[in-house]
């Protein structure tokens, strides 16, 4: 029985030996083929990461390519541009017909065509209508000469004009021209009679044309006299009327002795030569005038003018008011 057992099991174990000697390739080769579909769907999912990954770039370098390409075309114009703007030495109406090109940085351009393309809008510069100021007139007499000095408040040429007789007609005095633009003038006047009186007048043209004439001042010869002339008009200053109905009364002050005249209108603007007025020529600072004679409920325009010893004239804005009714 013992025998027979033993038997038994070394049969049972030789088939174990045996079927495993069989199998064990199999099941090798099944655990290859296993490992092998396992790598196979790494590689692949490793290939379609690639994949990804390559497309991702590819587009990366599609969209740079494009910028590239976009730079590239915006370079080409620019330099398209750069290269035209050369034209403009021989297409002056180039600009003004189409406008400032844009340009390559890079692009050295001419002196010339640089400023033209690149100059900035410029200002029309105010066209100057303000005369010259005359003063600081000084006059020193000798027994046959005197020299004349003055100032203006810009650069300007200067005339002189002198006469033994006043008033001074410009047109048939001496004269001395000054063709030197500058703010400080003098004259020598030469050939002079002795203890004679001799009246003159400046005038001054700025380089706009404007000109400026000063009030007639006098010197004598002899002694070597300096004559300090008021070239200064006097200041208008603290205007009041009184209205009645028929009936206006001006009040003014001025800063040195001046004479009064009021001019007045019904119709503006006023005019010095035509229009009526009333005046004293005697030389004060607090000025009175009234004027008679007016209609009632009537708008009336008026303009003020003093004038001091020197001859200097002010004249005060236009203003109006209007006579009181019955």
């Amino acid at each position: 029985m013992t025998s027979q057992f033993s038997n038994f099991l070394l049969k049972g174990l030789g088939l174990m030996i045996v079927f495993s000697l069989i199998l064990s390739p199999a099941i090798g080769m099944a655990k290859e083929n296993d490992n092998k579909g396992k790598d196979k769907n790494k590689i692949k999912a490793s290939k379609v990461i690639n994949k990804d990954i390559r497309e991702g770039r590819d587009d990366r370098r599609d969209d740079d390519n494009d910028d590239n390409d976009d730079d590239a075309k915006i370079r080409n114009s620019n330099s398209s541009n750069c290269l035209k703007a050369f034209g403009h030495l021989i297409a002056p109406g180039w600009i003004k017909k189409n406008g400032v090109p844009e340009t390559d940085p890079n692009c050295v351009l001419p002196f010339g065509i640089s400023k033209k393309l690149f100059r900035q809008a410029t200002t029309t510069k105010p066209i100057d209508t303000t005369a010259p100021v005359i003063s600081g007139i000084t006059a020193r007499a000798g027994a046959n000469f005197a020299i004349i000095t003055w100032n203006t408040n810009e650069r300007t040429t200067s005339k002189l004009f002198w006469s033994s007789t006043t008033p001074i007609d410009l047109n048939n005095s001496n004269v001395i021209n000054s063709n030197f633009k500058s703010t400080f003038h003098f004259a020598l006047i030469t050939s002079l009679s002795a203890s004679t009186t001799y009246h003159s007048v400046i005038t001054a043209k700025d380089i706009a044309g404007n000109t400026a004439t000063s009030s007639e001042f006098h010197f004598t010869t002899g002694g070597g006299t300096v004559v300090i002339v008021d070239t200064t008009a006097p200041i208008i200053s603290a205007t009041s009327t009184t209205v009645g109905t028929s009936t206006i009364n001006v009040s003014w002050l001025t800063n040195e002795p001046a004479t009064s005249k009021v001019y007045y209108s019904t119709t503006t603007p006023i005019s010095t030569s035509t229009d009526n007025f009333v005046s004293n020529s005697s030389l004060v600072t607090n000025h009175s005038l009234g004027i008679g004679s007016l209609s009632t409920s009537t708008l009336y325009y008026l303009l003020i003018e003093s004038r001091d010893a020197s001859g200097n004239t002010a004249t005060s804005s236009p203003f109006a008011t209007t006579t009181l009714s019955n």
